[in-house]
């Protein structure tokens, strides 16, 4: 049987952590975390879960990237927009 060339990730959440073996049952070959969501707890948990029903899974770890802080904007009302004719937005 040839080599398989592509793998299945999936990011996982509170949902999804107590379904990790099903999931690698079903062809799963690794998670993703986005740490912009949950707690350094909860991901050192999705990945202490994920190792103990396949080791070899792999783990992608999204880190948060720079983020621009603007504030408080005012609000903003728009009555109605006018585009000029054969334009494409």
């Amino acid at each position: 049987m040839a080599e398989k060339k592509t793998g299945i990730l999936a990011t996982i959440g509170p949902a999804s952590i107590d379904h990790l073996e099903a999931m690698y049952k079903e062809g799963m070959t690794g998670i993703r975390i986005n740490s912009s969501h949950g707690s350094p707890e909860a991901h050192a948990l999705a990945i202490e879960r994920s190792r103990a029903v396949n080791p070899e899974g792999y783990v992608v770890y999204d880190i948060k990237g720079p983020k621009i802080r603007l504030g408080d904007l005012p609000p903003v009302s728009y009555t109605h927009l006018t585009l000029p004719t054969k334009r494409i937005v």
